[in-house]
């Protein structure tokens, strides 16, 4: 019971337990009603996926920063460019990313990139609009590789939609 959420969006604590016999051993604080995580990804009311990602994308820049304190910009590099950015993709496809609700994470997940590319470049200030190009640029056309939130939002949700799409059937074949 600990370990327990139970995500109830419209019928209330009291039904749950008298009329559907939720165990009184499950404490009143694990039942929500506005969102639960399921295997990383928020469901829930739009506030509450909005409010799940803004935490994710935020812990994210962090761990961005904290790449740092390795000495080696390469290996900084191939952690940011094989590991971290791509840390956001999962939640991408359980969200619709590209949308306006989503408009000031994706800035603050861009910008975490970008103080990425400034930091080894050794510019403490922002770079001109063509190099900023350049960090989201893909390596086989000169540019750092990094993928930003507009360039995979979209793509992520629409690929999540389009797998679910095709197993539907097998598992509701009526």
């Amino acid at each position: 019971p600990d370990k327990t959420t139970i995500f109830s969006p419209t019928t209330p604590l009291r039904t749950l337990r008298h009329v559907h016999g939720l165990p009184e051993i499950i404490p009143d604080d694990k039942v929500q009603q506005d969102g639960v995580r399921v295997l990383g990804c928020p469901v829930g009311s739009n506030a509450f996926k909005v409010n799940f990602t803004r935490t994710v994308v935020e812990d994210l820049a962090n761990d961005m920063a904290t790449l740092e304190r390795c000495p080696s910009m390469h290996v900084q590099y191939i952690l940011m460019s094989k590991s971290v950015q791509h840390s956001v993709t999962h939640l991408l496809r359980s969200i619709s990313g590209g949308t306006s609700a989503y408009a000031s994470i994706a800035a603050i997940f861009d910008a975490a990139l970008m103080r990425c590319a400034q930091r080894w470049s050794g510019r403490a200030t922002t770079f001109p609009v063509a190099s900023q190009q350049l960090v989201f640029l893909p390596l086989r056309h000169g540019g750092l590789g990094f993928r930003s939130w507009a360039h995979t939002a979209d793509a992520a949700y629409v690929s999540a939609y389009a797998h679910a799409a095709s197993l539907l059937p097998a598992y509701y074949p009526t």
